[in-house]
């Protein structure tokens, strides 16, 4: 049993911290760099299993203390042995339910009591929001790369509104309410506090076939949180009436999750205008991870995929902000 009280798994000891470099990136120069300490906390959502739980891995590797988090007490801690008995950082376990706004509230204070506030939030919590119809893929001779990357057709895809409806919950506003309620505990110091969400290239501008909220979104000067919440809300509303997404203009296939994506990368330059030099705000895709999520496909390890997170979470003072990231390269909206 789930018990009220905040969960929290003891600090982990001694876990396997080889994180090999396979990009032929040079990580001399980011520890030359090196800004961050066994004091800086970083706070990672969804991380209980693929690119979460190797962005703690490698996080608590480069000697921070790291908490990590997932909304089941079972998955949490079977993570947690995971990690292994001997971290070179700390890491420790609490319960997250991006969902809830009483659970956000609950690590908010549990961060504040434990360690005075937070340096670094990835917010990498996140579900698919459809299911496949695999006899009419395995009937076209679709395989899932296809689809990934090139799939126009709703055909593949099984709708349902409430898991639509929690897709949008947890992606999008489920990242909102994590922001909004460890706002307040961000440090302030010379170094920046950051704030990475973690995005897919399903949430390109490009993905968006209405030429008029593509228009509308790339202007951020003109978009708010409002437009987005009232998008989303048109969006829902046409799932719930089972209309025909691809007429309405919507995204298609993997419809609830480009939409989240595209409010989240949003929002990401929302949140770095509104912070201007508080904090360095960015969101990235980490590559094609072979994950649950793309069905165990991909080209990355989910380790190879965390090491780009990592990187954009810990680059040298001064970077940017408000950007969008594919792998290691800023890239536009």
């Amino acid at each position: 049993m789930i018990n009220s009280a905040p969960i929290i798994g003891e600090a982990v000891q001694d876990m396997n911290c080889e994180v090999m470099d396979k990009t032929g990136m040079d990580m001399r120069k980011l520890l030359d760099q090196k800004w961050w300490s066994e004091e800086t906390v970083a706070v990672v959502t969804g991380a209980n299993r693929g690119i979460g739980l190797e962005i703690v891995r490698q996080l608590a590797c480069k000697g921070m203390t790291v908490v990590l988090t997932c909304r089941n007490e079972k998955n949490g801690l079977a993570a947690m042995k995971d990690l292994g008995e001997a971290a070179v950082g700390n890491v420790h376990f609490h319960i997250l339910d991006v969902q809830s706004s009483q659970s956000v509230s609950d690590l908010a204070q549990w961060l504040k009591t434990m360690f005075g506030g937070l340096d670094i939030l990835i917010n990498n919590a996140a579900v698919a929001g459809q299911g496949m119809n695999w006899e009419v893929m395995e009937k076209a001779g679709v395989d899932m790369r296809q689809l990934l990357f090139y799939g126009t057709s709703n055909e593949t895809s099984v709708y349902d509104h409430e898991n639509v409806t929690t897709c949008i919950d947890i992606n999008y506003y489920g990242t909102k309410r994590v922001v909004k309620g460890l706002l307040s505990l961000l440090r302030e110091s010379s170094r920046r506090p950051r704030i990475v969400n973690v995005s897919s290239l399903h949430g390109l501008l490009k993905m968006m076939p209405n030429p008029v909220l593509q228009k509308q979104l790339s202007d951020m000067d003109i978009i708010s949180e409002e437009f987005l919440d009232s998008m989303l809300s048109q969006f829902l509303d046409d799932v719930k009436q089972k209309k025909n997404l691809e007429e309405k203009g919507w995204p298609a296939p993997f419809s609830a999750y480009k939409m989240s994506k595209i409010c989240m990368n949003a929002y990401t330059h929302l949140l770095a205008r509104e912070l201007c030099d508080k904090a360095y705000v960015n969101c990235i895709h980490p590559g094609y991870v072979r994950t649950g999520m793309t069905y165990d496909t991909g080209d990355l390890s989910p380790s190879e995929g965390a090491q780009n997170v990592v990187k954009l979470a810990l680059f040298p003072l001064g970077g940017p902000s408000g950007k969008y990231f594919i792998e290691k390269e800023i890239s536009g909206f």
